[in-house]
Parts: structure tokens; sequence; C-alpha cells
């Protein structure tokens, strides 16, 4: 099943749907605009799409010109939020040391 992160208002979200329908393709629609994402979701997209998270910024949005354009970003101050390459990192080492369907022999690095 393919999962569309879908806005109403865009027009290349509402062809992209149309698209799909003719091609008679099963879609889970995801509202991105009521449906909030969880940390974990967007994680995996912007894994998945090999992007840094201001990829996914709509930059054309008036809340984004108004509010947010031309200012300095910064990481969470938080030390619970850890940056996402470490996440991505601790995942692969997970997947390699836990899977059954790996065999994979780690060794400490000292």
């Amino acid at each position: 099943m393919i999962t569309i992160y879908h806005n109403p208002r865009c027009s290349k979200s509402r062809n992209c749907n149309l698209m799909l329908e003719k091609l008679n393709e099963k879609v889970q629609v995801v509202n991105y605009t009521t449906t909030l994402f969880n940390y974990e979701t967007l994680s995996d997209l912007i894994q998945l799409l090999n992007i840094e998270p201001i990829g996914l910024v709509r930059k054309n949005e008036l809340v984004w010109k108004e509010k947010f354009k031309g200012k300095k970003l910064f990481l969470p101050k938080d030390k619970n939020t850890r940056p996402l390459k470490d996440i991505v990192k601790e995942s692969i080492f997970n997947l390699l040391k836990h899977s059954k369907k790996i065999n994979v022999e780690l060794e400490n690095s000292s």
C-alpha cells in the first residue's frame, strides 16, 4: 500500500491522488494539515527521503514567510532530543545487533 501525505490545497498532491486512483493503486491518504506527525513518523520520512528536516518545509506558505523566512533556525536545546544522525546510527546498530536475519559479529572499538 502507498501512503500519501496530502495537502488538499496543493495541486501537485491532488494530481498525485488522481493519478493513483486511475492506476487503481491501494492508497492510504493522510491529510497532514489536520493529522499531526509524531516524532517517529517524521524521523522515518526524513530518513526515507534522505533530506534535511528543512526540506519538508513548504516555503511558499504564508506562515513561513511571515514568521520564519530569513531567520536562523537552531537545534533544540533539550538534551532529550538527539540529532537525527545519532538516531540513524543507533537504529542501524540495533538492527545489526538484534536481527535474527542478519548475522554480523560486532567488536568493541576501544
